[in-house]
């Protein structure tokens, strides 16, 4: 009898304690301050943070999806091997967590959340490296795992961030763009609704939707939005060269001149590789600007200076220097060699 009741109890343990220990939650304090970090532009804080929480919590996929994201963020201004590769590593490594995460827990939302996340960085990764149908099964997953992460949890919102980039940006393919405007505008409002509630997410949705309104010509809106993010980062370059950058689609050369000027002179003493890359930039959308408002002397002294400087390992940069080569062509003074 003793034997029957030890073995009932053993029993009643175990389905209590469920098929495996949970892992502890990560430190969300440290967690929101690398995500504040990464927004700043302080990448190798955030890295540094994200490490931590890694090293904390290693049955947890928090630490090296944030990992990812910056690294990914990092890669798309300047293609270094070490950003691809800090990239591929930690997107492995949530992909494994979230596996045996969903495993002890099929029920958790947040574990769909960053598996979809995390498919979502690696879709664009095969779309930049050309490798489309890789790109559209890796599209595919992420939309799966984040629709039922938000079955599984209506309230969150950061899994609205990911499918609303995927609605905008498959709406706007030049021949889906006629039969998608519902799903276009669906994205706007799950990219909205991230922005003002997204608990990790919120400042890249608030990026995102901005260039999709530019998208739609939708400029005033789009400024609206980066506004809040341009009072609490100021020396963030990214968001004010996307609002100098939304004057300039709209063809208000003279505003955007101004803007992208006064971008420059602002970052002119700073050393750090995102400053020299947007005040290289602001140098050429000014170039721009001046050849498109009949200053072609302007024009083509700032265009000599930016086909002639380096590309900082940027892909940008090189689509820059590009672009100010054909421009002292077609001002009838060809660039010299630019150094690479």
């Amino acid at each position: 009898m003793r034997g029957l009741l030890a073995s009932f109890l053993l029993l009643a343990a175990a389905l209590l304690a469920g098929p495996a220990r949970a892992a502890a939650p990560a430190d969300e304090g440290a967690l929101q301050r690398g995500v504040e970090a990464a927004a700043a532009g302080r990448y190798e804080e955030a890295l540094r943070i994200f490490d931590g929480v890694a090293r904390a919590s290693p049955d947890r996929p928090e630490g090296p999806f944030f990992r990812a994201a910056v690294y990914q963020l990092l890669k798309g201004h300047f293609e270094l091997p070490e950003y691809k590769q800090g990239l591929l590593d930690n997107a492995a490594r949530v992909l494994a967590l979230t596996e045996e995460s969903g495993r002890r827990q099929p029920l958790d939302a947040e574990a769909q959340l960053l598996a979809g996340l995390t498919r979502g960085m690696l879709a664009v990764e095969a779309l930049n490296d050309s490798r489309f149908i890789e790109a559209f099964l890796e599209g595919r997953r992420m939309v799966a795992l984040l629709e039922r992460a938000l079955a599984l949890d209506p309230a969150l919102a950061d899994a609205q961030y990911g499918l609303g980039v995927y609605r905008v940006r498959r709406a706007q393919l030049f021949w889906l763009r006629p039969f998608l405007g519902h799903e276009r505008e669906e994205g706007v409002r799950m990219l909205r609704r991230a922005a003002e509630g997204g608990r990790w997410m919120g400042t890249l949705a608030r990026v995102d939707l901005a260039w999709a309104l530019y998208r739609e010509e939708r400029y005033d809106e789009a400024r609206r939005e980066l506004a809040p993010l341009i009072a609490r980062y100021p020396d963030q370059p990214l968001y004010r060269a996307a609002r100098a950058e939304g004057f300039f689609l709209q063809r208000d050369y003279p505003r955007a001149r101004e803007e992208f000027a006064a971008l420059r002179r602002g970052l002119a003493e700073r050393e750090d590789a995102f400053s020299r890359l947007y005040a290289r930039f602001a140098q050429w959308r000014v170039a721009r600007c001046d050849y498109a408002l009949g200053r072609y002397a302007e024009a083509q002294r700032a265009a000599r200076e930016v086909a002639e400087a380096p590309d900082l390992s940027s892909s940008l940069l090189r689509q820059v220097r590009r672009g100010a080569a054909e421009m002292l062509e077609r001002l009838g003074s060809p660039a010299s060699a630019a150094r690479p």
